[in-house]
């Protein structure tokens, strides 16, 4: 029986398992956060990755639970986040090092080949990783931002990366049309954004052009957008707007 002095409430965001009823399996599993890279925890629920985020407004309160009584009135509120996160961090970081290294060496950065989704996600300090390959539709996903060969066992991704920077002002339109409560950077609004940025609304990635100024809103999903991303794909993408 687990220890109630450790119980925890948690929502889970997104509609919990397939067809919105309670989910099959769920697993915590450690990711390098597509940002820092730093170790951090998440739940796959039935294969879909799940940001994890604390909800507490401050005010002393606890929860009952069972016969007991949990001290930290807080939550954890989890809400599905794009798998493709992860995935546009750890491509970009190896196409920079990429070139850096053949700059050290006075050479010419060598033509961007087709991977293996597996060996995209191998890491042997953070196997976790692997499972990202099995969540659902992740072809499909990957698709939208990535070159994608999907003729063998496995996805053969490829940065493209003017459709990757498309992707991400898809993704900062989504933001500014679920304004507000998100663009208003609170807490909850933090919670939510991760569910915002992993639904597919159908519109796809923006077509080039755009609008020539980043408007004030735009700036403010850009920084929501930022939590997910390093500063050179921010700037990339801040850039796009003129």
């Amino acid at each position: 029986m687990a220890n109630p002095a450790k119980a925890r409430v948690l929502i889970l965001g997104g509609g919990g398992g397939e067809g919105g009823g309670a989910p099959a399996s769920i697993l915590s599993v450690s990711l390098p956060h597509p940002r820092s890279g730093e170790h951090v925890i998440y739940l796959f629920v039935d294969g879909a990755p799940h940001e994890l985020q604390r909800l507490a407004d401050g005010a002393e309160g606890s929860w009952l639970i069972g016969e007991s009584s949990q001290e930290d009135g807080g939550m954890l509120v989890a809400s599905p986040i794009d798998p493709t996160f992860f995935v546009l961090a750890r491509l970009f970081r190896a196409r920079r090092h990429k070139v850096a290294s053949a700059r050290g060496a006075r050479g010419e950065p060598e033509r961007v080949m087709y991977e293996p989704l597996s060996d995209v996600l191998t890491d042997l300090d953070c196997r976790g990783l692997e499972l990202l390959s099995g969540a659902p539709r992740i072809g499909e996903r990957l698709a939208a931002a990535f070159d994608v060969n999907r003729k063998f066992d496995e996805p053969m991704v490829r940065i493209d990366e003017a459709k990757a920077i498309s992707w991400l002002r898809a993704k900062t339109e989504q933001l500014r049309a679920r304004r507000p409560p998100l663009l208003a950077r609170t807490a909850a609004s933090s919670a939510v954004c991760a569910s915002t940025l992993v639904e597919d609304d159908g519109a796809g990635c923006l077509a080039p052009g755009g609008p020539p100024r980043a408007e004030p809103s735009t700036l403010q999903a850009l920084s929501l957008l930022g939590d997910y991303l390093d500063d050179e794909l921010l700037e990339l993408v801040a850039g796009s707007y003129g």
